[in-house]
């Protein structure tokens, strides 16, 4: 028996011509696809970038707020340790304690970047560096939840008058040992990720960023009234 191939009506020469030039349209469109996804990564790991970058700015405004008050936190903890330690407190001695301003970091960008992988299209250290960042804003955030709780016990001294009694003594002292724990790493801490910040050229938000004549609730005096403070610190008073 005798097979024969059938021959292309035009030639072979034709029939290989037009094989190429379907095969290098193929190619061609194959290319461009990736071209365009390339296009489309850079895009999505641009704009991420640009909103973990701008959530990082509105974050460092908190803590740029925090180390300017901590110097009157300091103070006021110095003011209420030898209060507490005299064993003795008169009616209107103190009538404001104040408390170190109350913030959450906000994270939501950078966990929804972190959730979608899209971190692995951000430069290698660029991603170590804000992964660090966030980390500690983490770590923070429960940390100030702690401060928050020890000035709520140091509010006692309000209403205390005449001696300190053994409970209330015992809990004073371990909320001023908290508040002092908590001023020291927080200061330490907003030291910290705003030099790391800056690192990676990311600057405070203007819009948190503590502003010249910002009344802090921690640096009002002692025999400040409660009404007096009311009106001097407006809708940021922390009770």
């Amino acid at each position: 028996m005798h097979f024969h191939l059938p021959k292309p009506l035009h030639g072979w020469r034709e029939f290989l011509g037009e094989v190429g030039i379907i095969v290098l349209g193929v190619l061609i469109a194959l290319g461009a696809e990736q071209v365009i996804e390339g296009f489309h990564e850079r895009h999505v790991a641009a704009q991420s970038r640009r909103d973990v970058r701008e959530e990082v700015a509105t974050d460092l405004g908190f803590y740029k707020e925090r180390l300017v008050e901590s110097s009157c936190v300091s103070a006021r903890i110095a003011e209420l340790s030898s209060i507490v330690q005299s064993g003795t407190i008169h009616a209107g001695t103190v009538m404001w304690v104040g408390r170190p301003g109350d913030f959450a970091p906000f994270t939501e960008r950078w966990h929804a970047v972190t959730a979608s992988a899209r971190t692995a299209l951000f430069p290698p250290a660029e991603q170590g560096s804000l992964d660090a960042i966030y980390g500690i804003f983490g770590r923070m955030d429960l940390e100030s939840q702690a401060e928050q709780t020890a000035w709520t016990d140091l509010d006692i001294i309000e209403r205390l008058d005449g001696p300190i009694d053994a409970a209330t003594r015992l809990t004073l002292l371990r909320a001023l040992e908290q508040s002092k724990r908590s001023n020291a790493v927080l200061q330490f801490v907003s030291t910290f990720i705003l030099f790391h910040a800056g690192k990676l050229g990311i600057t405070s938000n203007p819009d948190t960023s503590p502003r010249a004549g910002d009344v802090h609730s921690v640096c009002l005096p002692l025999s400040t009234r409660p009404d007096q403070a009311a009106k001097l610190l407006g809708p940021r008073t922390l009770r």
